[in-house]
């Protein structure tokens, strides 16, 4: 079982970011449990979790105050915002279909974070990506209490960086510049028709490996939507 888990994560960012040592750890922390449709995973306002949740199959839907705040699928992680600022959940989290997740414990995702720069930063751009999408979400309701509380409690206890924004037009170099001036090694892909991410890893892989110049090369052709 070890062996599928780390193949698994070795296939999804940003656990593929990891070095193999510490990928071969995770994957004997980590606890597999199966939740069928309908069923839930955790609740908004309850204990503070104690692991992140990792989709292997299945889709999870979470809510808040009535409204879906996302709609996750194979790959994806969710649960870290309690984990890291040590809160009650600010959302219920509902299997929408028969689902396996993977449980990886509190201890060795902060492990994680604290060591893995790459790691962290992907979080924490998770985290800022939230916040935008919980915005478009609300906005034509109003603004809850949920959605205030997760802005003025929760951002502020995780001491987020500045995690910056580019546009999908844009060349990778402009791009790059402004992950170098936040100490970032990712930025948030943003327009009225695209929305994504580009990591140091982005460019590695798809520019800087091909030696193509990255003023000729636009965010939009090596970002991950």
């Amino acid at each position: 079982m070890i062996g599928d888990v780390k193949e698994f994560l070795k296939t999804h960012y940003p656990f593929s970011s990891l070095p193999p040592s510490s990928l071969e750890n995770l994957s004997r922390a980590i606890k597999v449990k199966y939740y069928p449709k309908g069923s839930g995973i955790f609740k908004k306002g309850k204990e503070p979790l104690k692991y992140l949740y990792v989709i292997r199959k299945g889709n999870v839907s979470l809510k808040a105050d009535g409204t879906e705040i996302d709609f996750l699928s194979e790959g994806d992680s969710f649960g870290f915002i309690s984990l890291l600022t040590d809160s009650p959940p600010s959302s219920t989290a509902v299997a929408e279909t028969d689902v396996i997740l993977y449980l990886i414990p509190k201890e060795v995702f902060k492990h994680l974070m604290e060591k893995y720069k790459e790691f962290r930063d992907y979080f924490t751009l998770s985290l800022a990506r939230r916040i935008a999408h919980t915005a478009e979400r609300v906005k034509e309701r109003g603004r809850s209490k949920t959605f205030e509380k997760f802005l003025t409690v929760q951002v502020k206890d995780l001491k987020l960086r500045k995690v910056p924004f580019v546009s999908p037009d844009e060349n990778v170099y402009k791009a790059v510049k402004k992950m170098v001036e936040t100490d970032s090694s990712c930025a948030i892909v943003k327009s009225d028709r695209e929305e994504g991410i580009i990591t140091e890893r982005d460019v590695i892989k798809k520019v800087i490996y091909r030696d193509i110049n990255l003023k000729e090369v636009k965010v939009k052709e090596v970002m991950t939507t």
